[in-house]
C-alpha cells in the first residue's frame, strides 16, 4: 500500500496489520517525523515513511494492492502526473482510492478568488472543478 501525502501517517498505521508493506510519502519533514514517532510508539512493523515527492520514488510497476491519495490532490499542481504514476504502480485489480477535500473546497476557491483579486486563485478554482468532475 502507498499513501501519497500521508501527513502524520494515520491511514498507514491503521493499515499496518492488513498489508505486508505500507509506504507513506509526504513532502513535509515535520509530518514525517511525527508519523515516525507514532509508528515507533505503537510498534507498527510494516510501515515505511519517505519524505520526498511521490514522482521521484523508485516504485516498481504493479507493486501495490492499494494507492491512497487522501485529501491532497487539490494541493498538487501536477496532480495528473500523480494519478498516472499511481495507476502504474498498482497491481492488476488493485485499488486507487482518491478523496477530494469535500465539495467545500470548490466554493472556498471561488470566494477566495472574489475576495482577493489574483489570477492564480481563478486557476485553482478551475483546477478544483476539473478534479471534482474527474473523480
Amino acid at each position: 500500500m502507498y499513501d501519497i501525502g500521508c501527513g502524520t501517517g494515520n491511514w498507514r498505521l491503521a493499515a499496518d496489520s492488513y498489508f505486508n508493506k505500507v509506504i507513506g510519502v509526504d513532502l513535509r519533514p515535520d509530518r514525517i517525523n511525527l508519523a515516525m514517532k507514532i509508528m515507533h510508539r505503537i510498534g507498527a512493523k510494516n510501515v515505511q515513511f519517505l519524505q520526498t515527492d511521490f514522482l521521484t520514488i523508485n516504485a516498481p510497476n504493479e507493486d501495490a494492492d492499494v494507492v491512497l491519495i487522501y485529501n491532497v490532490l487539490q494541493l498538487i499542481d501536477h496532480w495528473e502526473d500523480i494519478l498516472d504514476k499511481a495507476s502504474k504502480i498498482l497491481k492488476p485489480g488493485g485499488v486507487l482510492w482518491c478523496s477530494w477535500c469535500e465539495v467545500g473546497i470548490v466554493p472556498y476557491y471561488f470566494f477566495q478568488s472574489l475576495l482577493i483579486p489574483d489570477p492564480f486563485k481563478f486557476i485553482n478554482l478551475m483546477r478544483a472543478i476539473k478534479i471534482y468532475m474527474y473523480l
